[in-house]
């Protein structure tokens, strides 16, 4: 599913297969819509962007998304002008996909509520939700990477999210990893960057 479309709709038919918030002709698929039908199509999907402008392009949820529910990658990277950090140290990383929860009505809102094993969010900007940029519910296999979290699309700017950044509910789930591609710049977040709660004595954060 490609999201083409900063706005906030929801999906018009979940039976049909396709990402399509709009009567009118051609397909016009929101990230709200993307969630949707990810949840709704069996097996382990994708979520690209290919919004036109070659700028950031910022999405306002006006209330919480849907909690992603099936395995999916959320890739931010797919959109034009976006690529990752290739530093060693220090990020260099260029976000043009960016989640502003600043008009997302409801107390605790968080950017992405991950409700599902195997899930993979990159290459997003996610800052100004009243509660966690991403909260995973006691799920394993989950990767967040790449991410600015609390920040502007730049990483220069406080836009931080009310509660954590991410919030980490399970065992054998990574936030960052060993590549600097996997690197998160989380910041500016009203509590902490990254609370993780383990299932198991033998879990390990890394």
């Amino acid at each position: 599913f490609t999201v083409n479309n900063t706005g906030d709709s929801a999906d018009t038919n979940l039976s049909d297969g396709l990402c399509d918030t709009s009567s009118l002709a051609g397909i016009q698929c929101t990230l709200r819509a993307a969630i949707q039908e990810a949840n709704d199509t069996p097996g382990a999907d994708a979520i690209a962007f290919g919004i036109p402008g070659d700028f950031v392009r910022t999405i306002f949820p006006t209330s919480a998304l849907p909690a992603i529910t099936e395995a999916v990658i959320i890739d931010g990277y797919t959109q034009t002008g976006a690529s990752a950090n290739t530093l060693e140290k220090g990020t260099n990383a260029v976000l043009k996909v960016q989640l502003d929860g600043s008009n997302a009505e409801g107390n605790f809102v968080d950017g992405l509520d991950v409700d599902a094993n195997n899930v993979v969010v990159r290459g997003l900007a996610i800052n100004r939700f009243d509660n966690d940029g991403i909260d995973i519910l006691n799920r394993t296999g989950v990767k967040i990477e790449g991410n600015f979290i609390g920040t502007s699309a730049s990483g220069t700017l406080d836009l931080g999210n009310g509660a954590s950044g991410v919030f980490v509910e399970g065992d054998s789930n990574a936030v960052g990893g060993t590549l600097p591609s996997q690197r998160n710049l989380i910041s500016g977040n009203g509590r902490d960057g990254v609370v993780v709660f383990l299932d198991t004595q033998n879990a390990r954060v890394e």
